[in-house]
């Protein structure tokens, strides 16, 4: 008997797919503002809070990707109501991502 999720429609792949970007750019998010600490009060206020609305952005992501992965996913959220969290989620960090990009970009 094959172990893991199995992937019976495509809308599971997608969630997969999106939970795992999620999961990954909260990370690198996360990391980004963790360094980015300055002696100045309200700047490292401000980094310690996005360090850790990344971290359970990605924690969240995280959990249903395991709920999933053991099958007890169905119970929690109908389709459209996950496929409407995981959305969200990847929006989210998608815009912290970009912007940060960007910001790195113009620093060269």
């Amino acid at each position: 008997m094959p172990r893991g999720a199995i992937l019976t429609y495509p809308i599971d792949l997608m969630l997969l797919v999106q939970r795992s970007l999620t999961i990954a750019l909260s990370g690198y998010n996360a990391l980004y503002f963790a360094t980015y600490l300055t002696p100045k009060g309200g700047r490292r206020l401000g980094a310690v809070v996005l360090t850790l609305i990344n971290i359970a952005v990605g924690a969240e992501s995280l959990a249903f990707l395991l709920l999933r992965v053991a099958g007890n996913y169905s119970g929690v959220l109908n389709i459209g109501g996950q496929l409407a969290a995981a959305s969200l989620s990847l929006a989210a960090v998608l815009v912290m991502a970009a912007l940060i990009f960007r910001r790195r970009i113009r620093r060269r």
